[in-house]
């Protein structure tokens, strides 16, 4: 599977799409109780988390990097690659918060609280081995050593 910009750009407007979708609807806060959904947030954060991974192999894929041939260095390093931007998101969110609270609050860009931000961390962790599990396990991606 080769991972195109396309790809890339692609799952970057439905990421986008479905944020927008839950502000309308209310579905993060819950304001509108019929369309409520309150795990619609780890639903975003594991779809990150596969968003992230695609762009680590992508990376890869571009660097025609050894890693690519090895099973255990591509969860490895997709892993650490989706932990390291989940935490930087996480500090966005916290940043964003902090010094643009308004605009936070409005785009609903925040972690209410710091077990919810390690939940998110985790949804985006469960992304990234499903997307890891389904390309190191296709055939054509790893070759055999």
């Amino acid at each position: 599977m080769k991972i195109k910009v396309k790809h890339l750009l692609l799952f970057t407007v439905i990421l986008i799409a479905l944020h927008i979708l839950a502000l309308k609807t209310g579905m993060y806060t819950c304001e509108n109780q019929e369309n409520c959904i309150v795990w619609w947030d780890n639903v975003t954060h594991v779809l990150g988390g596969v968003y992230s991974g695609m762009i680590w192999i992508w990376f890869l894929q571009r660097k025609r990097s050894d890693i690519l041939t090895k099973k255990n260095a591509i969860l490895i390093s997709s892993m650490a690659f989706v932990l390291v931007v989940a935490l930087l998101w996480e500090l966005f969110e916290y940043s964003f918060v902090t010094w643009f609270t308004e605009y936070a609050y409005k785009a609903e860009l925040y972690s209410p609280s710091l077990i919810e931000a390690l939940q998110d961390i985790i949804s985006n962790l469960v992304g990234g081995v499903l997307f890891m599990f389904f390309f190191v396990y296709n055939r054509k991606n790893v070759m055999k050593k």
